[in-house]
C-alpha cells in the first residue's frame, strides 16, 4: 500500500442516513491517517457493512490528492414502496340507444358499495345421535366440536369520485389488471430498516356487477361501468337483444328475443327480415312484420324472452315415391316441414320408400343422401333418383362357325382349276349356274360325315330387371343365312359333308354357299425309319374330281419328307403303274442307307476306390454303422488314381436316307475322359496308357467329369449324425462342434469352432477347440504338435508340445512334453492327472476343497509311455515262447520234426533281448532332468501332490504366489516365491 495520507479526515453523513462520505483536508503537518484509524472512526460512527478494501482504496486516492477530496465510503439501500393493481380499461363506449338514459341511470344509482371478504375459523358444536350398543337399547347422544370455516365482509372505504363511465354487455371484459408489488424496507448506513411508504391496500376493489377472475374483470350485469380510482361497479340497464338463426334441418328461420329496458324502442321487424334474407332465406316464405311487431310487445310486455320463434311461413313436410310408366326408374321428392308445420321425420319418410317396395337400390347410399339432405339447409330435393332398373339386352347374332381350316389361297387356285378341268364335272354338280367355282372364296378337304360348320349356341340376351324386382326376360339373336348345295346336310345348327371330297364355300349378299364336290386325290404316305435307316412309301388310288397320280408326284412327297438317298426309282415306277390300275400299295421300301464303320475309344479304369457317398456302412455282421460313413475319397501323394485305356481304331461315316453323315457308333466300352487340375500328375503306363497318380494327399473330388484333390476339409455345422466319423489326410475345420461319440483323425492341424464333447480328436498337427471341452470322461483329445481350448472338464489330453488352456481345467488327464499353461484369472488346476515335461503355469492350484490334485514335472513322460509300450510287448511274447513249448513237445511226442518250431524260438528270443535293451533304455533316458518348474500366479491350496523323479511334496497349507522347481543337487523339490 502507498504511504499514509496526512491532513484532517471528516465523516459525514446525509439526514437520510443513506450514505456516509469522508472528507479530506491534506496538511504535510497533520496527522497520518492509516486503515486502522479510519477503521475505528467508522466504527465510532456505529456504521455498518465498511469494508476494509474499500477503506484502503479511499486513502490511496486522498494519498494521491493534491487538495481537498470527499469518497462515499458505505452506501445504505432506500426502500422500495408497494406497487398497487393497475388496470388497463377495455374500450367502453356507450351505445347510442343508452346514450340518452345515461344521466337518468347514473342519478339515480346509489353510491358504490365494496366489501372486503375474510375467512375466519370458527369453533362450532354440534350433537350427534349415534346407536345404541344392542338394537333394543335407546341411542346416545354425543356432543362434538368442529372447527368451520366462514367469510365474514368487511366493507372497505373507498374515494367515491366516479371518474370515467362506460357500458358493458353480460360477461363482457372490463380491464385486465397488472400484479400488486409489495414494498421492500430499506436500510440505512448504521444498519437500521427504514420502512417503505405508500398505501396499505394495494387491490383494485369489485363493486355490483363487476367479477373478478384472477387478474381479468368482466362483467356480470349489463349496464353502465362506474370507474373509480380503485374500484368499478356496473349498474343494471339492458338492452333489446335479437339475432335470427336458421333452424338445425334448414328450412325455418327463426328469432331469439332477450327484451331490455322498457324506456328503449323495439327493434323493427324490417330488420330482422332483412337479417334473415341475408342467411338464405326467401321473403315469400317469410311471416309479416306485423306479426313480427306483435311478437316482440309481447314479450317486452311480460318480460320474457322470446326462444326460437318461427318468422318462416308454416309448410307440412311431404314425400312423393314416383315410379315411371316403364318400371325402369323410381325416384323421390322430399321437402321438408317449416315454421310450425309438421316437420320432416326421418322413420315417415323411410316408411314411404319401403312401401314403394323398390329393387335394386342403393340402401347405403340413398340413405347417406337422404340424412344429408334430412341434416343439410335444403328445404327441398326434387326428383332424388332412388333406383333405376336393368332393360334387357338383346343376345348376340348368331354366327356360323367352321369347323373345317380352309387353304391358302396360294393351295386353293391349284385344287380349284384341277376341278375345273375335270370332264365329269358338269354331271357331278349339276348346281354350278347357282354357285359357280369362280365365288367359292373357301375350299378345304372333307372326310364323309365331317362336320363343316355350325352356328353358335343362341343367346338370348341379358334378362332385365324393373325397379320393382320383376324379371324382363332378354332379347335373343338373330341366325345367319345359309344356302346349301350338294352333298351338304343340315341337322338342326350343324352341316355335314355326306362325300370325301372338297368343300367350296362362298359369300354373296350376306348369304353364305356350301357345296361339297366329291374328291380324293392320289395320296402318297412317305415313312422314313426312326434313324432314316429306310424310307417306306403307301400309294392310295385318286377318287372323284381327283387328278391321276405321276412318278414326280411320289418324288416330291419322298422330297418332303427329306428323303433324297438311295432312292430305288424303278420300285417307285412299278408303285405308280399298280395304283393307276386302282390297287393301293402298302409299306413298300423305296430307299435304304449306307451304314456306317464302328471306331475304338478310351475306358476309364479306376485303381483306387472311390467313395459311395453313403450315411451309413455296414458292419461284418450285418449291422449298421452311422458313424463310419463311406463319404469321402481319401488319397496319398504318388497313389494311382485312374487309368486311361485307349482300344480300337478310326470309323467310317455312314449316309442315311436323307443324305446326311452317320458317325461311326463309340464302342459302348468307351467313356469320355475325364478332365483334372495341377493336385493330379498325368504319368505313363508301360503299354502307353495314360495313368493319373495323386501330386498330393487329400480328400478326391470327382464331379463333373473332374478330378481335383483338396488337401484341407471343410465341416459346416457339428461332426455328428449328419456327417459321421471324421478321417483326413490333412488339415480339418470344424465350424461347428464335435458332438459326443464321435471321431476326428487328421494328419494337419484341427480346428473346432464350437466345443468338443465326449468325442476323440487325434491330430498329426495341432488342436485348436475355439470353446471348452466337456469330456464326461470319454473325451481324448492327441496333438503331435501343441492343443490350445477355452478350458476343459474330465477329459484325456495329449499333446507333445504343449497344452494351453484359457480358462480351467478340471478333473483332466493330461501329459504333454511342453508346459501345461491355464492363462487368465479362471486358470484353474483342479484334481485329475498332469505329466508336463516343461512344467505347469496356473493361477490356482487345486482347491479349498482339498480335491486331490496331482502334478508330475521335469521328466520325458512320453518315453516312459515307449517303455510300458515296450514292457507289454515282451509279456507278449514270453506267452509265445510258453505256447512254443507246449508245441514242441506235442511234436516231440509225436515223432515230427522240431526244427521249423525251434528257429521260431530262437527269432522270438532275439525280440525279447532286443525289446529289453530298448527298454533299458528308454529308462535311463526317463530318469534325465528337464529344465522345468510349476508356477502359481496365485494360490495353491492344500490336497495338491507334486512329483518328479519319484519325489514327491504335499503341499498341506494354503500358498500364494509360489513356485516349485525339482534341485538336482538336492535330489528334492524346492519352493520359492514368485517373483
Amino acid at each position: 500500500m502507498a504511504s499514509a495520507p496526512t491532513g484532517s479526515i471528516e465523516l459525514r453523513v446525509d439526514p437520510a442516513g443513506l450514505e456516509a462520505v469522508l472528507a479530506f483536508n491534506p496538511d504535510p503537518k497533520g496527522e497520518a491517517w492509516s486503515v486502522g484509524r479510519t477503521m475505528r472512526l467508522a466504527l465510532d460512527a456505529r456504521l455498518a457493512g465498511v469494508s476494509q478494501k474499500r477503506v484502503e482504496e479511499i486513502l490511496s486516492k486522498f494519498a494521491r490528492a493534491g487538495g481537498p477530496a470527499s469518497e462515499v465510503l458505505v452506501r445504505g439501500v432506500p426502500p422500495e414502496p408497494p406497487v398497487p393493481e393497475d388496470p388497463e380499461w377495455a374500450d367502453l363506449p356507450v351505445p347510442p340507444e343508452a346514450e340518452p338514459f345515461r344521466e337518468e341511470v347514473l342519478r339515480q344509482s346509489p353510491a358504490p358499495s365494496v366489501f372486503r371478504v375474510r375467512t375466519e375459523k370458527v369453533s362450532v358444536e354440534k350433537v350427534i345421535r349415534k346407536p345404541g350398543a344392542l338394537p333394543f337399547l335407546p341411542a346416545r347422544e354425543e356432543r362434538i366440536v368442529e372447527v368451520e370455516k366462514r367469510e365474514v365482509r368487511e366493507p372497505v372505504v373507498l374515494d367515491t369520485k366516479v371518474q370515467k363511465v362506460g357500458f358493458a354487455r353480460r360477461g363482457q371484459r372490463l380491464a385486465l389488471l397488472s400484479n400488486a408489488v409489495p414494498g421492500k424496507p430499506g436500510k440505512t448506513v448504521y444498519g437500521k430498516a427504514i420502512n417503505p411508504e405508500g398505501p396499505e391496500d394495494t387491490t383494485f376493489h369489485c363493486g355490483e356487477g363487476a367479477a373478478r377472475n384472477r387478474n381479468e374483470i368482466t362483467a356480470s350485469t349489463e349496464g353502465f361501468v362506474r370507474i373509480g380510482s380503485r374500484w368499478v361497479d356496473v349498474r343494471p340497464f339492458a338492452l333489446h337483444a335479437w339475432e335470427v338463426l336458421r333452424s338445425a334441418d334448414g328450412t325455418s328461420f327463426l328469432l331469439n328475443f332477450t327484451p331490455g329496458d322498457l324506456r328503449l324502442e323495439l327493434p323493427a321487424p324490417e330488420e330482422i327480415l332483412a337479417a334473415a334474407e341475408g342467411q338464405g332465406a326467401d321473403r315469400a316464405t317469410l311471416v309479416s312484420p306485423e306479426e313480427i311487431h306483435r311478437a316482440i310487445r309481447k314479450s317486452v310486455a311480460e318480460a320474457e324472452p322470446l326462444l326460437s320463434f318461427s318468422i318462416s311461413e308454416s309448410r307440412d313436410a311431404s314425400v312423393d315415391v314416383v315410379i315411371s310408366p316403364d318400371r325402369m326408374r323410381a325416384s323421390v321428392t322430399v321437402r321438408k316441414g317449416r315454421g310450425r308445420g309438421r316437420p320432416l321425420e326421418l322413420p315417415a319418410l323411410g316408411t314411404a320408400i319401403a312401401r314403394a317396395k323398390i329393387s335394386g337400390m342403393d340402401t347405403a347410399k340413398v340413405k347417406k343422401d337422404l340424412l344429408e339432405f334430412f341434416k343439410g339447409p335444403e328445404s327441398e330435393l326434387v326428383d332424388y333418383v332412388l333406383a333405376q332398373g336393368r332393360p334387357p339386352g338383346k343376345g348376340k347374332d348368331r354366327e356360323l362357325v367352321w369347323s373345317v381350316a380352309f387353304l391358302p389361297e396360294e393351295q386353293a387356285e391349284p385344287l380349284r382349276k384341277a376341278v375345273a378341268a375335270h370332264p365329269a364335272l358338269s354331271s357331278a354338280v349339276p348346281s354350278l349356274g347357282d354357285f359357280p367355282l369362280a365365288d367359292a372364296s373357301g375350299i378345304c378337304f372333307v372326310q364323309a360325315g365331317q362336320e363343316i360348320g355350325k352356328f353358335t349356341p343362341p343367346s338370348p340376351g341379358t334378362p332385365g330387371q324393373s325397379v320393382l324386382g320383376e324379371p324382363l326376360p332378354g332379347i335373343p339373336g338373330a341366325d345367319p343365312n345359309v344356302r346349301s348345295f350338294e352333298n351338304v346336310a343340315r341337322l338342326r345348327d350343324v352341316f355335314r359333308s355326306e362325300a370325301e371330297g372338297l368343300v367350296l364355300q362362298g359369300e354373296r349378299d350376306g348369304e353364305f354357299l356350301l357345296r361339297v364336290v366329291p374328291y380324293k386325290e392320289f395320296k402318297v404316305d412317305v415313312s422314313p425309319a426312326p434313324d432314316y435307316s429306310e424310307a417306306r412309301i403307301s400309294l392310295y388310288p385318286p377318287e372323284g374330281l381327283a387328278p391321276p397320280p405321276t412318278v414326280d408326284t411320289v418324288l416330291s412327297a419322298l422330297a418332303a419328307e427329306e428323303v433324297k438317298y438311295g432312292i430305288d426309282r424303278e420300285a417307285v415306277s412299278k408303285a405308280v403303274l399298280e395304283t393307276l390300275e386302282g390297287r393301293p400299295v402298302q409299306n413298300l421300301v423305296v430307299a435304304r442307307r449306307k451304314d456306317p464303320v464302328p471306331a475304338g475309344g478310351v475306358r476309364v479304369e479306376w485303381r483306387v476306390r472311390k467313395a459311395t457317398g453313403a450315411a451309413v456302412t455296414i458292419r461284418e455282421d450285418g449291422s449298421a454303422d452311422y458313424k463310419n460313413q463311406d463319404r469321402s475319397t481319401l488319397v496319398t501323394e504318388g497313389q494311382p488314381l485312374v487309368e486311361l485305356v485307349r482300344f480300337g481304331g478310326e470309323g467310317e461315316d455312314g449316309i442315311d436316307v436323307r443324305g446326311q453323315p452317320i458317325k461311326p457308333p463309340v464302342d459302348p466300352r468307351a467313356a469320355p475322359p475325364p478332365q483334372w487340375d495341377s493336385s493330379i500328375r498325368e504319368d505313363r503306363t508301360p503299354e502307353g496308357n495314360v495313368l493319373l497318380t495323386a501330386a498330393k494327399t487329400g480328400e478326391l473330388y470327382f464331379e463333373g467329369n473332374r478330378l481335383s484333390i483338396v488337401q484341407g476339409k471343410q465341416v459346416a455345422g457339428d461332426v455328428g449324425p449328419a456327417t459321421g466319423n471324421i478321417r483326413f489326410p490333412g488339415a480339418v475345420q470344424v465350424s461347428g462342434s464335435v458332438l459326443g461319440g464321435y471321431t476326428v483323425f487328421a494328419e494337419g492341424d484341427v480346428t473346432v469352432s464350437g466345443s468338443v464333447e465326449a468325442a476323440l480328436i487325434s491330430s498329426d498337427g495341432s488342436v485348436r477347440v475355439g470353446e471348452g471341452i466337456k469330456g464326461r470322461r470319454k473325451a481324448t483329445l492327441r496333438a503331435r504338435k501343441t492343443l490350445e481350448a477355452a478350458f476343459a472338464e474330465q477329459a484325456l489330453l495329449l499333446a507333445v508340445e504343449g497344452v494351453s488352456l484359457r480358462g480351467a481345467c478340471l478333473l483332466c488327464n493330461v501329459k504333454t512334453n511342453g508346459r501345461l499353461v491355464l492363462g487368465g484369472d479362471k486358470g484353474i488346476l483342479i484334481g485329475g492327472v498332469v505329466r508336463a515335461r516343461r512344467g505347469v503355469e496356473v493361477q490356482s492350484l487345486g482347491s479349498e476343497n482339498g480335491i486331490k490334485t496331482e502334478v508330475s514335472f521335469g521328466q520325458d513322460y512320453l518315453l516312459a509311455d515307449q517303455a510300458e509300450a515296450e514292457e507289454r510287448e515282451i509279456e507278449r511274447l514270453k506267452a509265445l515262447i510258453l505256447q512254443t513249448d507246449k508245441r514242441m513237445k506235442e511234436l516231440e511226442r509225436g515223432g515230427f520234426s522240431l526244427d521249423e518250431v525251434r528257429q521260431d524260438k530262437t527269432k522270438i528270443l532275439k525280440l525279447i533281448e532286443k525289446r529289453s535293451l530298448r527298454v533299458f533304455d528308454l529308462k535311463e533316458r526317463f530318469e534325465e532332468h528337464h529344465e522345468s518348474a510349476v508356477i502359481v500366479r496365485g494360490v495353491a491350496h492344500p490336497g495338491v501332490i507334486l512329483e518328479s523323479h519319484n519325489r514327491f511334496l504335499e503341499i498341506r497349507s494354503r500358498k500364494e504366489r509360489v513356485v516349485f522347481t525339482f534341485d538336482v543337487q538336492m535330489g528334492r523339490i524346492v519352493e520359492k516365491p514368485l517373483s
